[in-house]
């Protein structure tokens, strides 16, 4: 880039400056697996070096400072870390996140840097469930679910099943009773007790989410000795 200044029959011509253009990314595609995001995307010709940018999508004043620490950062990798990793990923909590990547080109006064390219990453609620017997007799269960960081918990439905195979979902089994949908904070729990019926053969105790959009929770399951009656 040359800059020339005209004025009349005046010209003034001033220092040039040679201008690298770095070319953006394509096909940017995110996954979630729980709290964290694994990140891919086709680099452009020759470029050897990106960086990452992760920031919340929809910020909550009443998330936890963990949650809040998690969900925005930025790094930079090299195109040999890209393909030694088979991508990359970044702990970035369980709220909606916006991930962009740019890529940075040396140019003759420093270094040039592409337009972002960005992708959307939904939310995903982490809950753990445990069953515990109750009662005098231990014929009552207490499911509690417990909250790993802040989150919207969807309604999730306590089901039994008989049989020896483990269900699947909740069409598979009766439903005994449901924990509303709310939000939870950080280390929060919700408990309901219940009382299974009795069956002649070994049966099943689980929870599974209820709702259209399931795949915005993730219920990690106890040990199988709590599941089985």
């Amino acid at each position: 880039v040359l800059p020339v200044t005209v004025v009349g029959d005046h010209t003034a011509v001033g220092e040039h400056v040679r201008i690298t253009a770095a070319p953006p990314v394509r096909d940017l595609r995110a996954e979630r697996f729980d709290t964290s995001v694994r990140v891919g995307w086709t680099w452009p010709g020759e470029a050897t070096t990106a960086v990452v940018t992760w920031r919340p999508d929809t910020p909550r004043v009443d998330d936890d400072a963990r949650g809040r620490a998690e969900t925005a950062g930025e790094l930079r990798l090299s195109r040999r870390q890209y393909a030694s990793e088979g991508g990359f990923e970044a702990r970035v909590g369980p709220g909606a996140v916006r991930v962009s990547v740019r890529i940075v080109v040396p140019s003759g006064t420093g270094e040039s840097v592409s337009a972002p390219v960005t992708v959307a990453v939904p939310g995903r609620a982490v809950l753990d469930y445990h069953v515990a017997s109750a009662g005098l007799l231990g014929r009552d269960r207490v499911v509690s679910v417990t909250a790993e960081h802040a989150c919207d918990m969807p309604e999730i439905a306590v089901v039994h099943a008989p049989g020896p195979v483990q269900p699947h979902s909740a069409e598979q089994g009766s439903v005994l009773a449901t924990l509303p949908s709310g939000r939870l904070a950080a280390g929060e729990s919700v408990s309901v007790r219940v009382r299974p019926p009795k069956t002649s053969g070994p049966a099943w105790l689980m929870c599974f989410p209820l709702g259209a959009d399931v795949r915005s929770v993730r219920l990690r399951q106890p040990s199988v000795k709590e599941l089985r009656l």
